[in-house]
Formats: C-alpha cells, structure tokens, sequence
C-alpha cells in the first residue's frame, strides 16, 4: 500500500525488479533481492587504468542481499578487466566489481554492473562544489520512514535528519544495459572476463564523470528470467524514486532576489569618509596579554585564530592562539593550538580572569550563545561559559567537532562529528586511491536552549553545515544553469520557498541575529561577490558589492542591530592571491537598524587580524569591540 510520500518516492521492490525485466529472487525461495544503487566517487578515465587497476565506487541507498548487508556510504571495489574495442567501438572498458564493504573492511563479494546512468543535475549545478545539507524534517508520529532515513521522536513529532541523496533514476521500461543520459556509450552485460560488464564508446578515450549512477546485482540473482510478476508484499523494500514523467521541460524560475525596490529593500552603497563615525574609541592595550600580530606569515584565506564577545554589559571575552610550544602527537595533531581567554573590564582595561583552551583543530571555537553566555569547542567537548568566565556546563564529543550552527536567538544548537565509517586499513586505502580523505558519517546532534538532546542522526561528511533560523532550518539546493533555491523547513511541520536567484560561484548562507539571513554570492555577469541580507520570509532587506580590494566578507547582529564587516587591500593586486597580516590596509564595519536595514553608521580600523570574526557587539546594541593592531577598541554606536 502507498505511503504518505509516494508523490515524491516510490518506495517499492516491486519497481526496482519489474523494470529490470528481471525476478531478481534469491534461490530457494527466498526473499526477492532488489539491485544495488551506487556512484563512481571519482572520474573513470580509460587512457588512465590498466587491466588490474581498481575502481571505486559508493552505495548511495541502504541494501541488503545474500551474504552482506551494504550501509548507505560503504564502498565498492571494481578491477579492471582486458577488453578489446571492436569494430563498432573505439574504445572499451570491462569492470568486474569483487569487493564490497559488508561490514568496516573490504571483503569478497561480486556484483555484476547492469546499467548506468548520468550524475544527477545537482552535482552538474556547481562543479566541484558540494553545499547540500542535511535537514530537520519533522513528520507526524506513526509515519513510516525508509531505513536510510532515521527519524528521532520529540513531542508529538519525528524530527528527520536527510541530505540530498542520490538514487538511480529508474524509469518504467529500464532493461539491463541500459545507459540513461549519456550518449554514445554502451553497456553489454557479463560479456567481459570473469562475468565483467563492457562500457564501450565511439570515441577513443571513453571516461565517466564523478557520481555516474550505476546499478548491480549479485551473480546468484542477476541473470534469472522473470517467470512472474514480483509480489506486492515487497512493497516499500528498495526506496527508489518515482519515474520522471515526460513532458514540457519546467520555465525558469523567476529570480526573486534580482530587483531591490525602495524603501522595502536599500541598496548599500560605499561609505565616503564623511559618514564614518569620528569620535574616538576606548582602548585596551593587549601587549601585556601577549597577544601580537603574526605581520609575515602566508594565508589563503583569513583564519580563526582570535575571537571577542561580550560577557555582561561591560566585559568583554578575547581569545587569541598563543602560539606555545606543543609536543606533537596521537593526542595532538598538527592542527593543535592552545588559545588563550582573556576576560577584560572595559571601563578599567583590568583583566578578570584567564584560562587557557586546547583545541585540537584550526576551526571556530567560539559563538556567543546570549548577553551572558558563550559556547566554546576544546578538547573533546563543548563548553558553556556565563558572566566572570565561569564554566557552567559541559558537554562531551563523541569524535571530532565537524561543524556547529546556532539560531539567532541562541535557543537552538545543531553540531556534527566524525565518526569513521571505515577500517584504518581501508581509511589508508582509499586515501591513497582518492587523493583526499574520503567521506566519513557524521552524527548529527540537535540540543534546546536547555541544552536537552531532542534529536541526532547520521549523515555523509561531504554535506554542508545546517542553517538555522528561529523558526525552523534554512537549506540552499542547486538547481540547473547556476539557478539556487532558497527554502525553510519549519519546525511546526510546514515548508516554503524563499527565495530563488543566480550565482556564478557556490553561495554561501548564514543566520544571524535578530532573525536574519546574510547572504553572499556572485554576480551572474561578472562574477563579482555580493552580500544580501533577507528576514526570515526571504524579501530582500538590503543589497550591495563589496569596493575593489575588499574581502573577508562577513556579517553579526543583536535584537537591534546588525553589522556587515570588510577588509580592505592595500593592493587592489593582491585579490585572490595568499596574503599577510600586512597587506591588509583596514577594516570597515557597517552598522544598520535590524527592523528595516537602514544604515546607521560605520567604522574603520588600521591593522585588521588575518581572522575572521575581530569584533563583537554588545547585546543592547550600544557599543562595538573591534580588535585593531594590538588593542581592542570600543566604539559607543550612533543613536537610531
């Protein structure tokens, strides 16, 4: 029987054995024995493999058959077999799959390659680039969810966390050695040595791309005639899509983030320097601490080495890498660092308190949580620190911190960390085989402003971090042509489409307080980067392009207030290039009302950090710490 979201999948065996022309039915009468869904991890390149070679591959949909159950994410080995082009083919490529990860390693187990099929549109989108992320979804209690979709219950509701996923894009009428969206090539099954399938192609140098989408079966299985239809009790095993149905391809969407129309939406224009605020900031000096700026060393990007935020109305937090000597090890990568935490009394530059943190990553370490309270990764765990720098409660990683967002309102906290889904043995292997590190499962945990636990889950390592909003999780999903979809999953169970628009590069989205969006991406025309910031039902607030020579772009907010942050080049050359601590000129913050995005003010400050973040406002919205050299300077706001 159907389920409730069979408009969007069909989950049935029934689908997946049919469409094969295929009773793929172990002997003995066992269960029928739905195919395996998997992808290349790599292009597959013929002028590069020799018979012998390997090739890898991933499951992308959980399976189980005769002698292994494969999770969504283990790992296919395929050798390479000789093959000869005949006249009808250029070139040819026979692959045999021996090897399939049943449990933490490798292990003999043959499947036979039965079709093929493109990547899917999204990894087209964006070349390179990968910015899906998991989401929270919530469904009513009783709904069954299939078993690569893990559901958590809180209250009356299941709190889902997915990713976009990759299914093989079953049609009605598929037929082994089907190849779908790639012209020109062809697929003989078990026409190859030792039962292995031939790609063959008209042109001489036949490749696949990364994610090509395959589909397998085990020998025992894959080659019995159909003698009946598959029985309807399967229904609901396999989890594959729904056919596309054939028609008009759908417009264009509109973009929606295209046109700023006054007075709802302000375009920022530069800040002449007669708009800058001109009174002079306090300052502490931050010599003593023994913090300084590191003028000579080589970046590609800015780094997260230092950090301000607010503990009460009149202290502020900084922390900066001390740079110690550290013995290297198991226990300390060479990412380690030891940051110090300074807690400063503005009004007397006294120093409150000290303490120092080890981290074990170069990542963020630090989120202001509310006026009082700040979060901090170190060590193995998460830490809550209140007003006087006390730590008021802990909270133990099971693995490496992998990503954390906050809602804007500090009342929801979402984080991830690694847990290795493969052996060392197998790590290493396919370190070696990939050139990178391969994809590892994420446990994804969900706290409340209590810091209650009230949802987790697991999700691939190659998805980006969640945006959160106070009302539910914002997900950015690439559409074709350089097109983006904007969309919020409610936490009472509803979605909508924010926003759509065009970006020549991967944007990037985040929260920040009030309630906010903040937006940046690129021009379509020129590529140029540009910053929007939207409330949370996806109008446009405001709108502007960072001048030549600015980076680092980045913005924070408070109920009152919110803030866009630049630096500034010295040369207009040096743009997309490594950089130091002394190419950077200065670093413009721009102050805006958060009700309407009116512009209030702006500052600017010599001798920026080479980290991101550097400045913090004050949870009423009255003063602004922004580190400059060697000092902290405090700027009291203009007034609304």
């Amino acid at each position: 029987m159907a389920g409730p979201n069979d408009g969007q999948t069909v989950r049935s065996g029934a689908l997946a054995t049919c469409i094969l022309g295929l009773l793929l039915r172990a002997v003995f009468g066992q269960a029928p024995v739905v195919p395996v869904q998997a992808e290349f991890l790599k292009p597959v390149l013929l002028h590069k493999l020799a018979p012998g070679a390997t090739v890898l591959a991933k499951v992308t949909a959980e399976w189980s058959g005769p002698g292994c159950v494969l999770q969504a994410g283990a790992v296919l080995e395929a050798r390479v077999e000789p093959s000869q082009p005949n006249k009808n083919a250029r070139s040819t490529l026979a692959l045999s799959f021996v090897s399939a990860q049943c449990g933490s390693e490798l292990q003999p187990f043959p499947l036979v390659l039965v079709a093929a099929a493109a990547p899917p549109v999204d990894r087209k989108a964006v070349p390179d680039v990968e910015i899906n992320s998991p989401r929270l979804r919530p469904h009513p209690v009783g709904e069954l969810k299939g078993p690569s979709e893990p559901i958590f219950q809180i209250s009356s509701q299941h709190l889902e966390f997915t990713g976009v996923v990759h299914h093989f894009p079953f049609t009605p009428n598929l037929r082994p050695g089907d190849i779908l969206g790639i012209r020109g090539l062809k697929l003989d099954v078990d026409t190859g040595p030792n039962r292995s399938s031939v790609f063959s192609s008209a042109r001489a140098d036949l490749s696949l791309k990364a994610f090509t989408q395959i589909l397998l079966n085990p020998p025992s299985v894959a080659f019995v005639p159909a003698a009946a239809a598959t029985p309807a009790s399967v229904a609901g095993a396999a989890g594959v899509p729904r056919p596309g149905r054939s028609g008009q391809p759908a417009p264009a969407p509109a973009n929606t983030l295209e046109t700023c129309r006054p007075p709802a939406c302000l375009v920022d224009r530069p800040v002449p320097d007669a708009d800058l605020d001109s009174r002079a900031p306090a300052s502490i000096a931050l010599g003593s601490l023994g913090y300084g700026r590191r003028s000579r060393r080589l970046l590609a990007d800015f780094d997260q080495d230092t950090a301000l935020a607010w503990l009460g109305p009149d202290q502020v937090l900084f922390a900066f890498n001390s740079h110690p000597l550290i013995r290297r090890g198991a226990e300390s990568p060479d990412t380690a660092r030891v940051v110090r935490a300074v807690l400063l009394n503005i009004a007397s530059h006294a120093v409150l308190q000290t303490t120092d943190w080890t981290i074990h990553d170069s990542d963020r370490f630090l989120w202001q949580l509310d006026a009082n309270r700040v979060l901090v990764h170190a060590g193995h765990e998460l830490r809550v620190y209140g007003s006087g720098l006390e730590l008021e409660r802990t909270i133990p990683l099971g693995g490496a911190l992998r990503f954390l967002r906050t809602s804007p309102s500090g009342d929801s906290i979402v984080f991830g960390t690694l847990r290795e889904r493969h052996s060392p043995r197998l790590h290493a292997h396919l370190r070696d085989a990939l050139g990178a590190e391969p994809e590892e499962d994420v446990e994804i945990t969900m706290l409340d402003k209590d810091f209650r636990i009230v949802a987790s889950g697991i999700a691939g390592s190659g998805l980006a971090p969640p945006t959160l909003l106070n009302e539910g999780q914002v997900s950015l999903r690439p559409q074709p042509e350089g097109d983006y979809r904007m969309a919020i999953e409610r936490w009472e169970s509803t979605s909508a489409t924010l926003a759509r628009f065009k970006s020549l590069c991967a944007p990037q989205v985040s929260s920040i307080s009030p309630d906010l969006l903040f937006l940046v991406s690129c021009v379509t025309n020129v590529g140029a980067p540009e910053y929007r910031v939207l409330p949370a039902d996806g109008t446009l607030m405001l709108r502007g392009q960072p001048g030549t020579g600015q980076v680092g772009i980045e913005g924070a907010g408070n109920p009152r207030r919110f803030v866009v942050k630049f630096v500034t080049l010295l040369g207009a050359d040096h743009q997309g290039l490594p950089f130091s601590a002394s190419d950077l000129k200065f670093a413009e913050i721009r102050i805006y009302r958060a009700e309407d995005g009116k512009r209030l003010g702006a500052v600017r400050v010599n001798d920026p950090p080479t980290s991101y973040g550097g400045f913090a406002l004050s949870a009423d919205g009255s003063q602004m710490a922004v580190l400059s050299g060697s000092q902290i300077k405090i700027f009291t706001l203009p007034d609304e």
